[in-house]
């Protein structure tokens, strides 16, 4: 397990997880809350690659924000599918 005093800024976003969590665990955030964040951090990855934390840019955060809106207008309720 890599930790963020082995781990570079060419390496990949997964690697820097598990040092996150533990950072957060020693910060006193709950169980609960780890595993939350793990799995968003999961579904980031899993959603828009594993990239180097330096290529995570406002529009790609942008483009996954808006792949997690749900779609349906807010006015009505309907589809924007349909």
């Amino acid at each position: 397990m890599e930790d963020s005093l082995t781990t570079s800024t060419d390496s990949p976003l997964s690697a820097f997880i598990p040092s996150y969590l533990e950072q957060l665990r020693t910060d006193g955030k709950s169980p609960v809350t780890l595993e939350r964040y793990q799995e968003r951090l999961q579904r980031f990855i899993a959603e828009m690659g594993d990239c180097r934390p330096g290529e995570i840019t406002p529009e790609k955060v942008s483009l996954y924000r808006r792949h997690l809106m749900p779609r349906w207008t807010p006015k009505t309720g309907q589809s924007m599918d349909t």
